[in-house]
C-alpha cells in the first residue's frame, strides 16, 4: 500500500479526479473489513475513537453518517496549495484536513499550557471533526463563506429533530458547546470575517449588507480556531503518525504517567503529613 508521501507527490493527478473517484489511501487508513461500504468508521475511525464519552461519540458518528453531505467524504479541502498544504488538495483533502486539525489539537492538549482545556477534550475533538462538514454548502456548488454557521445550525437541528439515539446525561449541553465552537472556528482575522455580498433572495427581501461570522470569544472557541488555523498552514504535512491508533495509544500512556505522578505526589504528601504529626507529638511531649 502506498504511503501518504506518495499520495502527496501525486496531488496534481488527484486534483484532476472526479469527485466520486476517491483515492482509497486518502481517507481509508485502518479498515477492518467488517464495516459497510461508506461507513464513517472507514474514514475517521481513529478520530472518533479518541472521543472518550461513549454517548457523545455515538452522536457524532450518527451525525456524520446521517446529516453530512456526501461530498464531505471525497472533496478537496482546498483548490490549491496557496493557502493550504498540499495534503488538503485533491480527492479526500477535506478529510485529511479534518484529521490534521484533530492531530494538532491532541498535540497541544498534551502541553500543560493548555491543561485547563482538558475538561472539554472530547467536545473539542468532536467540534474539529464536525467543523467543515458543510464547507461547500448543502449541494457542493461552491465554497460557502458562512459554512461555520451552516454546520453549527445543522448539528443543532440534527440533535433536536432527527437524532434517535441516547440523549441522556449532559449530551444536550455538549452539543450546544460543539455547535458554538464550530460556528466560530474561522477566527477573528479580518479577511475571513469581511461582510458577505447579499444573495439575490436577500436583496429582494430588502436585507442590508454586513453579515459577519461570529468570532471566538472564549478559550475553547479560540482553541478550535487555533487548531484549524495551524492545520491549514502550508508547512503542515505528514499524517502517517496519526494512523493505527497512534494518539489513542499515546493518550493511554500519558494517562498512566499522570496516574503514577499523582500516586507519587500522594505518597509524598502522606510522608509530609506523617513527619508533621511526628514533630507535633515530640513538641507536645
Amino acid at each position: 500500500m502506498k504511503s501518504f508521501s506518495d499520495f502527496f507527490n501525486e496531488s496534481k493527478e488527484a486534483e484532476s479526479k472526479h469527485s466520486h473517484e476517491v483515492d482509497e489511501m486518502a481517507i481509508r487508513h485502518r479498515p477492518t473489513g467488517d464495516e459497510p461500504e461508506g461507513s464513517v468508521t472507514d474514514h475517521l475511525d481513529n478520530e472518533l475513537e479518541y472521543i472518550g464519552d461513549e454517548r457523545l461519540r455515538e452522536f457524532v458518528t450518527s451525525y456524520l453518517d446521517e446529516a453530512v453531505p456526501e461530498y464531505f467524504w471525497d472533496v478537496a479541502g482546498a483548490k490549491n496549495d496557496i493557502h493550504h498544504p498540499k495534503q488538503d488538495t485533491g480527492a479526500g483533502g477535506l478529510i485529511r484536513h479534518t484529521r490534521m486539525c484533530c492531530a494538532v489539537a491532541l498535540e497541544l492538549l498534551e502541553n500543560d499550557l493548555f491543561k485547563d482545556l482538558r475538561d472539554k477534550e472530547d467536545e473539542l475533538i468532536a467540534a474539529l471533526i464536525c467543523h467543515d462538514t458543510i464547507k461547500n454548502g448543502r449541494e457542493n456548488k461552491k465554497y460557502a463563506q458562512d459554512h461555520p454557521t451552516w454546520a453549527a445550525n445543522n448539528i443543532k437541528y440534527y440533535f433536536n429533530k432527527r437524532y434517535n439515539g441516547d440523549k441522556g446525561g449532559n449530551l444536550a449541553s455538549q452539543v450546544d458547546f460543539i455547535a458554538n465552537c464550530v460556528g466560530k472556528h474561522m477566527g477573528p482575522n479580518f479577511m475571513w470575517r469581511k461582510p458577505f455580498p447579499l444573495t439575490k433572495a436577500e436583496k429582494e427581501a430588502g436585507k442590508l449588507p454586513g453579515k459577519i461570522l461570529p468570532a471566538p470569544d472564549d478559550k475553547y472557541t479560540s482553541f478550535v480556531h487555533l487548531c484549524d488555523y495551524i492545520a491549514s498552514r502550508q508547512f503542515i504535512g505528514d499524517l502517517s503518525k496519526f494512523d493505527d491508533g497512534y494518539y489513542v495509544k499515546k493518550k493511554a500512556g500519558l494517562a498512566d504517567a499522570r496516574a503514577k505522578e499523582a500516586e507519587y505526589q500522594e505518597r509524598q504528601n502522606q510522608k509530609r503529613s506523617e513527619r508533621e504529626e511526628a514533630a507535633e507529638e515530640i513538641g507536645n511531649a
